[in-house]
């Protein structure tokens, strides 16, 4: 049973943001993969088989939130593609991106 109140939860997804091509080659994926795991397995939780990837989109200038798997998540789940309540654990603010803090949640509010 998972810890918490995160039994509530129907999906929870990985998402996983890097900004550059040499960030690609490096650990950022699997780091951010294995984050998530390893919270994860502390909660007893089941992870969901979707990954949502931005490979060298820049949190910096929103490309992420704008043309970005994290951008397309409020049509996901309109669409019913994603089970709700969803839950999306990110390994720091900043894999959201690099924008004021009160931009990033606001585009990514799902009703």
């Amino acid at each position: 049973m998972p810890s918490g109140d995160f039994a509530r939860y129907k999906e929870v997804l990985v998402y996983r943001r890097w900004s550059s091509k040499r960030q690609s080659a490096g650990a950022s994926s699997s780091r951010q993969e294995d984050l998530a795991a390893a919270w994860a397995q502390r909660h007893n939780i089941t992870l969901s088989k979707r990954r949502l990837v931005d490979a060298g989109a820049s949190g910096y200038h929103g490309k992420n939130l704008e043309d970005g798997a994290l951008g397309q998540l409020p049509s996901e789940v309109k669409a019913g593609k994603i089970a709700t309540p969803a839950l999306l654990p990110i390994e720091a603010q900043d894999r959201f991106g690099r924008r004021p803090a009160t931009e990033t949640p606001q585009r990514l509010v799902c009703h």
